[in-house]
């Protein structure tokens, strides 16, 4: 599955999609509570159930470079590790570490789209288009409540990103 981030205007028009390279896991976590109370003999009647908001949690790799993009592919060439384009933006990685934790410090409302489809193109509702065009599921309404951002020395032009991400009605 492909996970991106989608994030829309204040008019539903979509300003921002964030799509990952590499996800190692999403976890979706619904919970309830369950009140109880005791009756007269000591034994607890249970009279009502409250949903709690469903809670995403997302790990994920963003890097310079893509497995998908034959242009951004990284590759040996028995001396380093190269690309085919030169024009390949090696501080893609920095750029999306700084609009996710956008996101997060302007608590942007965001929803997550889940989709079988990888797409390349650079307008925002092409893409949108082509990433929903086979199964898709998009959770909306959600907010980024925790981000952990790990850039590991020995790993140049990537960075590591864990989010629990909320849906808010």
């Amino acid at each position: 599955m492909i996970y991106t981030l989608i994030n829309r205007d204040k008019d539903g028009n979509i300003a921002q999609i964030i799509s990952f390279d590499s996800v190692q896991s999403f976890t979706e976590s619904l919970r309830a509570t369950i009140s109880s109370s005791t009756v007269e003999y000591g034994f607890p009647i249970s009279d009502n159930i409250t949903t709690e908001n469903p809670t995403y949690s997302l790990s994920t790799t963003v890097s310079s470079y893509s497995l998908f993009n034959s242009d951004k592919e990284i590759y040996w060439d028995g001396q380093d590790f190269v690309t085919a384009s030169t024009n390949t933006d090696t501080n893609l990685h920095i750029y999306m570490r700084d609009s996710i934790k956008s996101l997060w410090e302007n608590r942007q409302v965001i929803s997550i789209l889940e989709s079988e489809k990888e797409s390349f193109a650079v307008n925002l509702d092409t893409k949108y288009k082509q990433l929903t065009s086979k199964y898709s599921k998009e959770y909306l309404n959600c907010v980024i409540t925790s981000l952990e951002i790990d850039t590991s020395e020995s790993s140049n032009g990537v960075i590591f990103l864990k989010m629990t991400i909320e849906k808010v009605d």
